[in-house]
């Protein structure tokens, strides 16, 4: 089944005033990867499920959504492009939310939407033909191997010579059978 990747991003910074300053910086690191854990809770699962009506265990969306620092994005894998973008952003506007009133901090900006996915991110077909093309080419090495290993037949004057152990005394060439004349007939035969 081709699937379709999903990606929204949010931006996390910790600024106290108008001028961001190194330390701010940091600590949006630092947060960041505390908010990962945001999109294993349970509840934000809930509260997507029930945004957008899907009949999804927590175990399925969990499957589905992946999230990465430093980057920052949530990602979503789907079989569907549409649900695929609408879950990423659903996703990232659940956990501004959630983030802002479960943590007491600032809600993170929604840096990118996700975009409607045009092309699927799986199953890559050249990959899957260069793997298949590799598999074929082993499978052939490896009839044609069996193929010769198993090949008791005598060849050669040299093979009578190896398997039986007697000696070869002459050895006629094999002659091509041509069609054979046409036999005449009796009154041909007659008449010569």
């Amino acid at each position: 089944t081709p699937m379709y990747t999903a990606t929204s991003k949010l931006y996390v910074l910790n600024s106290s005033g108008a001028a961001i300053s190194l330390s701010d910086l940091q600590v949006g690191s630092s947060l960041a990867s505390d908010y990962m854990e945001v999109f294993k809770n349970w509840h934000v699962h809930e509260m997507v499920i029930q945004r957008l009506g899907v009949n999804y265990s927590y175990k399925q969306l969990s499957n589905m959504v992946s999230v990465s620092n430093p980057t920052d994005t949530r990602t979503v894998t789907d079989a569907d492009p549409n649900e695929a973008k609408l879950i990423a952003d659903t996703y990232a506007q659940v956990a501004k939310e959630f983030i802002a009133t479960t943590m007491d901090t600032e809600e993170p900006n929604l840096f990118e939407e996700a975009l409607l996915p045009t092309s699927p991110s799986s199953p890559s077909k050249t990959k899957n033909i260069m793997l298949g093309f590799l598999l074929g080419l082993v499978i052939a090495a490896g009839v044609i191997t069996v193929k010769f290993l198993m090949d008791d037949k005598i060849h050669s004057a040299e093979d009578i010579e190896k398997y039986v152990g007697l000696p070869t005394l002459g050895v006629m060439p094999r002659q091509t059978t041509k069609a054979a004349a046409p036999k005449r007939g009796r009154k041909e035969n007659d008449a010569e």
